[in-house]
């Protein structure tokens, strides 16, 4: 079967540091992602982060070791942080306030939908 710990020889405890480098790079990038997304614009800053997302993403194939797994997931939280917020900044470019709360809970409903079946997708994936 297939078993990301075991594919790379990590324990337990290398994936909760790896859980912890996300969210380190996520919240310290968050900040700097967002200036940087005022000046560039929305429509400049966010495809280029959903990019470089994805190649993070893609660049988990050639995990092999403890040090690889822990950079991608770095990337991968330092990428994904200003996509967030960016989008709630992009939308207010188009609707207004009393708009923006239909809006808003649309993005997070297909982004909870999206996770729900993401593991179902991978399952029938790895079979």
């Amino acid at each position: 079967m297939y078993n990301i710990m075991v594919d790379l020889n990590v324990d337990l405890n290398t994936m909760t540091l790896g859980t912890t480098v996300f969210i380190l790079f996520f919240c310290f990038f968050e900040i700097p992602s967002n200036l940087v997304l005022r000046r560039a614009g929305a429509h400049r800053w966010i495809p280029f982060l959903m990019v470089l997302w994805g190649l993070a993403t893609a660049a988990q194939l050639w995990m092999h070791n403890k040090a690889t797994f822990l950079i991608c997931r770095a990337f991968v939280g330092m990428f994904e942080a200003g996509y967030i917020p960016g989008i709630a900044i992009y939308l207010t470019t188009y609707y207004k306030r009393e708009e923006m709360a239909l809006r808003m809970s649309i993005f997070w409903s297909t982004l909870a939908i999206a996770n729900s079946c993401a593991g179902v997708l991978a399952y029938f994936i790895l079979q």
